[in-house]
């Protein structure tokens, strides 16, 4: 039985997980997945937000995920908005299919006009260890998907 002040959770079970799939955290998979969002102020956020669903009304950025990583995404964006999205704010959606009870955070890094779209790229806060795995067993089972396609 192991000592009360070992962690529920080891780094090194985990690194042993991690290892055993075929993805590497940086690795970006292509995903095309449509999505909602919700934009926050930096100065406004709090990691308690994404636990609080809201109502629909407050997710009106459509945009689709393009690529993600279990540090960060690409999202394209083709509504007009009307005040433009700027570097540091944070924006809240939902993962479909990544088995996660709560929403993600991802701030801005910065914002690249395409055409009738705009790129953003971000990357995600206050992610746990948990929550990286099961992006990480997400991004495995997507890919192991499209290669059996």
């Amino acid at each position: 039985r192991p000592p009360r002040s070992t962690p529920l959770y080891s780094s090194a079970a985990s690194d042993v997980y991690k290892r055993q799939m075929a993805i590497r955290e940086s690795e970006r998979l292509e995903l095309n997945q449509d999505a909602l969002f919700r934009r926050v102020e930096a100065s406004e956020y709090e990691p308690e937000m994404r636990s609080v669903h809201g109502s629909a009304d407050a997710y009106k950025i459509k945009g689709k995920i393009i690529d993600m990583s279990a540090g960060g995404m690409k999202l394209a964006i083709t509504q007009k908005l009307e005040d433009p999205l700027k570097n540091g704010e944070i924006l809240l959606f939902h993962v479909s299919g990544a088995s996660l009870r709560e929403n993600m955070a991802a701030t801005v890094l910065a914002t690249i006009p395409s055409g009738k779209q705009l790129n953003v790229h971000l990357q995600f806060r206050d992610s746990n260890a948990l929550t990286r795995i099961k992006l990480l067993q997400f991004l495995h089972r997507y890919k192991k998907q499209q290669a059996a396609a």
